[in-house]
């Protein structure tokens, strides 16, 4: 899919792309009333009432443009201890003249050195994702096994933080936008990961299971 297919999916939330393999999950977003955006037919993925904040705010404004939005994200994942089928998202979409992926790598590093300490090494790695061209995402160092590797980490030292990328000029033209003058960022982050990594959290699955003795740390 394009990007500004892609970007045309927001104009019908409930198109048979998007209602394909996750009936259940689209069933469980209506009940909350607000609407729901796939980001990658075929994946699996669905999300959020939260993708779709930005591009209400492209439709009813002009650049500059500084937003982040909250909101929970549902997508088929088998539940583990880094995964859940629903998990809380924070995305940023930053517009602006003369925005690079210098001015995102520097944002998101600063965040996670304020958030993790000087101590927590960061990695940007090449990825994809339907409205960002190019895409990378961010990992830190896992905290348990502090980059060695260890089963929390698949052995790899490294703890998946989220997504992002400079944003595709199709949907600057989608939105009436010119790409010419225009450039900008946008990014996503697992909040239960981040809690998880700042708190020590071995299992994500903890948030949702209601144990006092995980929460009253808290």
């Amino acid at each position: 899919m394009s990007s500004y297919d892609a970007i045309a999916e927001l104009y019908d939330p409930w198109s048979a792309s998007v209602v394909e393999d996750v009936a259940f999950y689209l069933e469980e977003a209506r009940k909350s009333g607000g609407p729901v955006v796939e980001l990658g037919v075929g994946t699996g993925r669905i999300a959020v009432p939260v993708a779709a904040d930005g591009i209400r705010v492209m439709e009813e404004r002009q650049p500059p443009i500084y937003i982040a939005t909250l909101g929970r994200t549902y997508r088929r994942d088998t539940p583990s201890p880094k995964n859940t089928p629903s998990f809380h998202q924070v995305e940023a979409l930053a517009i602006d003249r003369g925005i690079t992926l210098a001015d995102l790598k520097g944002t998101l590093m600063h965040f996670f050195r304020a958030m993790f300490g000087e101590g927590r090494d960061v990695r940007m790695r090449t990825s994809f994702f339907p409205f960002t061209e190019p895409s990378v995402e961010f990992d830190v160092t896992c905290f348990l096994c502090a980059g060695k590797g260890c089963p929390f980490c698949k052995y790899t030292g490294w703890f998946e933080m989220g997504g992002a990328g400079a944003v595709d000029p199709a949907v600057f033209e989608k939105m009436g936008y010119d790409p010419e003058e225009w450039s900008g960022f946008a990014w996503g982050l697992g909040l239960d990961r981040i809690a998880a990594q700042r708190h020590g959290i071995p299992d994500i699955r903890m948030f949702w299971e209601n144990d006092l003795r995980v929460l009253r740390q808290f």
